[in-house]
């Protein structure tokens, strides 16, 4: 793992009860739905040999049993195509949350406040990024246009000028 990329995974307690419930509802469903599949293969089984004085010899513990190990590997199947597109869009949206403010925080750190993201917010913390990047541009203009009418032949005015300088950059500790 390199020094870009996280080292603390956040837990979202709500967020993970609201994907835990709605896991265990979609395995009920699916549950629900093989096992439903499995006994209306046994009941037309048993229907078809009812009446007759000779079972099929056909029939048979193995027969049940492929029939069940049918409705297991659907199961399984259906279980990695759900899991996998979920992780996929779980990616995808982290992705979307990540790129920016890591995008952001490149241009924080060179002090590039020039670029912006273009895209749409897709979560509370670019928001929030944004907004304290606009508040740094703004702040880090006004400290350059002091900066710029500096200059050395008023010494008197000099130094109120520098005083309001560090006055600007010591507001960046209360943030």
């Amino acid at each position: 793992m390199n020094n870009s990329q996280r080292k603390h995974h956040f837990i979202n307690g709500a967020l993970q009860n609201r994907l835990i419930f709605s896991l265990v509802i979609f395995e009920l469903l699916l549950i629900s739905c093989a096992v439903y599949f499995v006994y209306q293969d046994m009941t037309q089984v048993i229907e078809d040999n009812m009446f007759r004085s000779h079972i099929q010899n056909s029939l048979s513990l193995e027969y049940f049993a492929g029939r069940v190990l049918q409705a297991m590997m659907v199961l399984l199947i259906v279980n990695l195509v759900v899991a996998s597109a979920i992780v996929w869009r779980w990616r995808h949206y982290v992705n979307g949350i990540v790129e920016p403010l890591q995008k952001m925080i490149a241009s924080i750190h060179q002090l590039d406040f020039r670029n912006k993201i273009e895209q749409p917010a897709l979560h509370e913390a670019v928001v929030i990024t944004q907004q304290w990047q606009l508040r740094e541009k703004q702040r880090f203009y006004a400290i350059r246009q002091h900066l710029a009418e500096l200059s050395v032949d008023e010494a008197a005015d000099l130094t109120e000028k520098l005083q309001h300088c560090r006055q600007l950059i010591g507001n960046n500790s209360s943030d």
